[in-house]
């Protein structure tokens, strides 16, 4: 009797375990080579394995009924890609660190979540349709992404309705940025786009809180569709010393407030000294440069 009531207690025990960190397969078409398990109690998700996750589709995330439930996610070294839907609607998924074994992110992957920053290393070679759409509390990006050849494109919607994003960050090598990929978001104030920028379709379009744009394009982009629709033309637009004439004598996007990234000013003091002084814009932010010393914008040295 004690033996068959310790047998019975055990597999009660089980159950519990179980029930507590669900888990389960998540390589492609459903294979063992990749599988997770969410502990409840802290919401961290672990998956292990290597090679490729699964495509859902919206219904199909394995782990969807618990999208509430997880707060972080580790991802094994040599997983090779986040799939579709896998993550849309974690709500409480608030970072997220991707290996450098991590080749795609699929559409609509981290839509609607709660993170708070993304930063796509340069590994990444392929970013789709949606993948962190109307991610509310996200507020700045930074895409590190050289890109190959053929896909050097940040996928259409990719960042659409973002509305907290303040800044972004796009490396060089990104050549093409498509429809609406950070359309409506509302609260982005400076942007930085990258000297290969070459053509953009919409894709500032309705970002009503610009305050600054730097394009290191030496010739300006092409634009499609209304790419600042609803962006005040007067923010700075800071370009290559060099390409001053080019954006101005065609006012690029009807821009009228067209500035040059660095300035040199040579001062003439009372005693028939000269000084140089340097103007350069980094981040969004004015530094000046005088006598070997740097100050930001107000004249507070910077260290």
């Amino acid at each position: 009797m004690k033996k068959t009531l310790f047998v019975l207690l055990s597999a009660v025990v089980i159950t519990v375990s179980n029930a507590q960190n669900p888990s389960g397969n998540c390589g492609k078409d459903g294979g063992s080579n990749l599988r997770w398990e969410l502990n409840l109690s802290t919401g961290e998700m672990v998956i292990q394995g290597s090679g490729e996750m699964d495509q859902f589709s919206g219904g199909s995330v394995p782990w969807k009924k618990y999208s509430d439930d997880i707060k972080s996610v580790t991802f094994p070294k040599g997983m090779n890609n986040i799939g579709n839907y896998a993550f849309s609607g974690c709500d409480n998924l608030t970072t997220i660190s991707f290996p450098s074994s991590v080749k795609e992110i699929g559409y609509y992957s981290f839509s609607d979540c709660g993170l708070t920053s993304v930063t796509i290393p340069s590994t990444v070679t392929f970013v789709d349709l949606n993948a962190f759409q109307s991610c509310h509390s996200l507020k700045t990006v930074v895409i590190q992404s050289t890109m190959p050849e053929n896909s050097n494109k940040i996928a259409g919607y990719t960042f659409y309705y973002c509305d907290a994003l303040e800044s972004v960050t796009i490396a060089e090598g990104i050549k093409i940025l498509g429809e609406q990929a950070f359309g409506s978001c509302t609260a982005l104030k400076e942007i930085t786009l990258p000297s290969t920028m070459y053509i953009m379709d919409e894709a500032f379009s309705g970002c009503s809180g610009l305050e600054s744009i730097t394009c290191k394009a030496g010739t300006p982009p092409i634009c499609h569709n209304s790419v600042f629709k609803n962006v005040t033309k007067s923010i700075p637009v800071y370009v290559p010393n060099a390409s001053l004439d080019a954006y101005k004598s065609d006012p690029w996007e009807g821009f009228t407030n067209i500035l040059p990234i660095t300035a040199t000013t040579i001062n003439q003091t009372t005693d028939g000294q000269q000084t140089t002084t340097d103007k350069i814009l980094h981040n969004g932010q004015l530094y000046i440069l005088r006598d070997g010393k740097t100050f930001n914008a107000l004249g507070a040295t910077v260290k």
